[in-house]
């Protein structure tokens, strides 16, 4: 032991060797950085792994026809915002608040007594739109799914705040944050829910701190007409 150090030693003494020590150290180091990083699992990882979106077979059609009953649970920096109610195409009729609301393309309306017109009462209004959300599954990466009792299924996906904000505001951004999760709820291999869990989004966006949204779907294309109740 004592001859190896002693040979260590005289490699240090020895300048010719200091250039050869210097590359074996720093490859060492960047090995054990790049294997720390593989393994540390994927809630640490680097954005850029998730900037590529991967398929599943889980069958969204029904969502996308827009008919359906729906109720979409928002918390915002541990405040709750439930909107529950139907949509049939452009047209909603939904309560939040305990107020009465009808949505007819981008006009919305309160009842108070009359209907009155109001701005856009759904908060982060961007991620329950279903065209966004058609963009944002295409874009996320498949990670993971659970199996749950009775043909239900839990698909799990990373999506980065760069990504969120091309999708949703046209925005160019270089965060380097770790990616957000979103969980698709399935039945039958028919979607039923959407999850996410938006706190890195919040790390670059100026009303939150915290979000997460719980999005839940059921009786696709039961949602008749709903009357106008303005006219």
């Amino acid at each position: 032991m004592k001859n190896k150090l002693e040979n260590i030693r005289e490699l240090f003494k020895d300048r010719k060797n200091n250039p050869i020590l210097f590359f074996g150290f720093y490859l060492v180091f960047f090995l054990l950085l790049f294997l720390f990083i593989h393994f540390s699992g994927d809630k640490n990882a680097l954005v850029q792994e998730y900037e590529k979106g991967k398929k599943t077979g889980i069958d969204t059609s029904s969502l996308f026809q827009e008919n359906f009953y729906y109720d979409y649970k928002i918390n915002v920096d541990g405040i709750m915002h439930d909107y529950y109610g139907k949509k049939n195409q452009d047209v909603e009729s939904f309560k939040y608040n305990n107020n009465d609301y009808y949505r007819n393309e981008n006009s919305y309306f309160i009842h108070n007594g009359i209907w009155a017109k109001v701005d856009n009462p759904v908060i982060f209004s961007e991620f329950v739109l279903v065209s966004n959300i058609d963009e944002i599954m295409k874009n996320a990466t498949f990670v993971s799914k659970t199996d749950l009792n009775d043909n239900k299924i839990d698909y799990r996906f990373l999506i980065s705040s760069n990504t969120l904000n091309k999708i949703l505001y046209g925005l160019d951004t270089d965060y380097d944050d770790i990616a957000n999760e979103i969980v698709l709820h399935s039945d039958s291999n028919t979607i039923t829910g959407i999850s996410y869990s938006l706190n890195s989004f919040c790390q670059y966006h100026p009303t939150c701190q915290s979000l997460t949204i719980d999005l839940s779907y059921e009786m696709f294309g039961k949602v008749t007409k709903i009357d106008n109740p303005i006219e």
